[in-house]
């Protein structure tokens, strides 16, 4: 399944998985960062501001070491892949691009997160020259990250009286702390270890994602569903890793993630997915059950007024044009280029306009053939046990909301957490339907998908009125939107 590209993106593409790989002797140690439409102050923001994530304390983070020696864990970072970031007044510990200290709203804590610009800012490397590449899919390794975090902090967590645990509450503490602080710092830091050494075990897979990848839904799903609702059993390996996509356009898209599960037409579809995001990388969710109506109460650490400022400089992000100093095209060989791009290419990945609406092509399993896991687990996936949200209406409209079964479709219950959801499974059709403002054929794809993986069989073959009219009725209980396809008032927010 594929998104539109600008030519920008398909230079982006090469950019990245040609020349990224080029060693170098002699590199600029300053990158260079071409005309995508940003200033430098809205580049900067985009790197350093907070959306929530709180992955670990901030002063533990700084003084933690390597797990193998007493050097800095924070200097490991590039090694995963990571870019620097120079020392300024809104980075003032120099914290590579997308790493940001988050200010806790309630009590004020400090914590290590990571931002949009961690996993989506590449560089390119090419005859010495170095280009940054802003919105571009990462090449660092997420898993390395977890994994030496997990294995820097049970090497220090080991043991009170080793010389790890000294030198690291000596930076974690004040000068000069009490016995009693010393031992308070030793119990919770082990506990948090043990507690990240379990989610790093839960997330490890038979073949590690590697660079460059990542499964996103998989680890959403395993944070809302078994450590928000502090239910282990829900949690299943992520196995189905994707590449990270490019970010500029994704604002004006009709539809956003690889397999076109996110309506994205109006402002709060995009928060509902930068939320999402934002909980599978670190942001803290308490899910608790409740004497009075609804029963239910759900807070988190989403910075979600930030979130709506990132994703509004994002509609400004452009792809890049090709640098004219690091070669020039050939004309004959361009015009030939874009023919055969016409002929076999442009079916699945059109030519858009930036900065307007667009409309993605979602191309079918059985013709893209690539791997369909990711597409699978997303639809397929079922979390046993719904916890203490089991009986819940979100939103709490129970005269128009179904409520939330013992088990539910895992997609459902992580819209459904956050108070944002607009979508309900269907069990006759065991299929995850946007309740409201989605054009009638984007569900039309996704069922055509459903049908395709065999997860539905119709009871006879579909007609453009079960399409376009019963099944939007009768899976969302509202009525059909206008006969033009677009809801009125769904329009570009």
């Amino acid at each position: 399944m594929f998104r539109p590209l600008t030519r920008g993106a398909v230079v982006t593409y090469v950019l990245i998985t040609g020349i990224a790989a080029s060693s170098l002797t002699q590199a600029q140690t300053q990158p260079t960062f071409l005309n995508q439409g940003w200033t430098a102050t809205e580049r900067d923001l985009y790197y350093t501001v907070s959306q929530g994530s709180q992955m670990m304390p901030y002063s533990w983070f700084m003084a933690l070491e390597r797990a193998a020696d007493d050097k800095p864990f924070r200097d490991e970072l590039p090694s995963f892949g990571y870019l620097p970031n120079p020392k300024n007044s809104r980075n003032p510990d120099g914290l590579p691009v997308g790493f940001v200290k988050d200010i806790d709203r309630n009590n004020r804590s400090e914590w290590i997160g990571l931002t949009c610009a961690a996993c989506h800012t590449s560089q390119v490397n090419f005859a010495g020259r170095l280009y940054q590449i802003d919105g571009g899919p990462t090449n660092a390794d997420m898993f390395q990250l977890i994994d030496g975090l997990a294995k820097a902090m049970a090497a220090t967590a080991a043991s009170k009286t080793e010389p790890k645990f000294q030198r690291f509450a000596n930076k974690a503490l004040p000068q000069n702390p009490a016995p009693a602080e010393l031992d308070h710092l030793f119990n919770a830091f082990k506990t948090f270890s043990d507690d990240f050494t379990k989610y790093v075990k839960n997330s490890t897979t038979p073949v590690p994602w590697g660079r460059a990848r990542l499964d996103a839904f998989g680890m959403i799903f395993n944070r809302v569903t078994a450590i928000d609702l502090k239910i282990d059993g829900n949690s299943k390996p992520p196995d189905a890793p994707v590449s990270y996509p490019f970010l500029w356009d994704t604002h004006w898209h009709n539809l956003v993630q690889w397999n076109g599960s996110a309506p994205n037409n109006l402002a709060f579809e995009r928060l509902i997915r930068n939320v999402g995001e934002v909980l599978g990388v670190f942001a803290h969710a308490e899910v608790k059950h409740e004497i009075m109506w609804p029963n239910y109460s759900i807070t988190t650490t989403a910075q979600r007024g930030n979130q709506l400022r990132i994703e509004d400089q994002l509609s400004k992000l452009r792809s890049p044009a090709w640098p004219q100093q690091l070669s020039k095209i050939d004309p004959v060989k361009r015009a030939a280029g874009q023919k055969l791009y016409g002929q076999y290419c442009a079916s699945c990945h059109s030519l858009v306009k930036r900065g307007q609406h667009q409309d993605v092509t979602m191309t079918p399993l059985s013709v893209v053939k690539t791997d369909p896991r990711m597409a699978s687990n997303a639809a397929e996936r079922v979390t046993n046990d719904t916890g203490v949200l089991n009986g819940a209406t979100i939103p709490p409209l129970p005269f128009i909301v179904k409520s939330i079964d013992p088990t539910a479709p895992t997609i459902e219950l992580v819209m459904r957490e956050e108070k944002l959801s607009r979508a309900r499974a269907e069990s006759n059709y065991k299929y995850v339907v946007p309740k409201c403002m989605v054009r009638p054929e984007s569900i039309r794809k996704n069922l055509e998908l459903r049908i395709e993986l065999g997860y539905y069989k119709p009871p006879h073959k579909p007609t453009e009125a079960f399409y376009d009219s019963s099944f939007w009725c009768e899976a969302t209980g509202l009525p059909a939107p206008p006969a033009a396809g677009r809801p009125r008032n769904a329009v570009p927010a």
